[in-house]
């Protein structure tokens, strides 16, 4: 099959970001609609993360807005809020929870689980992980994944960096924003792909060399 163009995720640990790309778009103390900001948490191409605290319900959960380069984009718009669709038909202790699309004003945002503790990749470079730790990670992920697949929902970027680690050790696949609904076996045979036909998406470090 012809791929169109490929769209790939370049957020591994030898990215340098520009300094402009540092500063963070919502500061602490910021409040959108009934959330408070707390910290941020992360920035990528695909979305910046935030801590923030719903006000409403007293939980701390984290909030994802598309960049400032894409909010005004439509078909940008409408893939971010895609991703929260496929995300949420998923239930499974290692898939992270949606909990709401809002808007603040034309704006989209995605509210989450906030996932305690820090991301396998960070874990990784603390020092070696035990074979039994290993199998006991790399199972938990694979039952997730395979909760996702059985909701015809594919993640198309598992990475470390993708998966968040608990205090207790559980892994959790965070993300989804390179997901894709498959069609077939889709409940909603009327939902539309998340990304475009005909697209190679992933990180290129991590992609498989089979089309996704």
């Amino acid at each position: 099959m012809p791929y169109t163009r490929a769209v790939a995720s370049t957020n591994d640990d030898t990215t340098v970001p520009r300094p402009s790309a540092l500063a963070p778009r919502f500061s602490p103390g910021d409040t959108i609609l009934h959330y408070r900001v707390l910290e941020p948490l992360g920035k990528g191409g695909m979305g910046e993360v935030y801590l923030v605290r719903d006000v409403k319900l007293q939980r701390d959960v984290a909030a994802k807005f598309l960049p400032l380069n894409l909010a005004a984009d439509t078909e940008a718009v409408a893939r971010f809020e895609r991703e929260a669709v496929a995300a949420a038909r998923v239930t499974h202790q290692n898939v992270v929870r949606i909990y709401s699309i809002e808007r603040n004003g034309s704006e989209p945002f995605i509210t989450a689980e906030y996932i305690r503790g820090t991301d396998l990749s960070t874990s990784i470079r603390q020092g070696p992980l035990s074979i039994d730790a290993v199998g006991s990670l790399v199972s938990a992920i694979a039952a997730g994944l395979a909760a996702a697949h059985a909701e015809a929902v594919v993640h198309r970027d598992i990475k470390p960096q993708n998966i968040r680690v608990r205090p207790d050790g559980t892994p959790v696949i965070v993300d989804f924003g390179l997901g894709k609904l498959l069609a077939v076996g889709a409940t909603d045979s009327t939902q539309p792909l998340v990304t475009r036909a005909n697209e190679l998406v992933g990180t290129i470090n991590y992609m498989s060399p089979e089309p996704s």
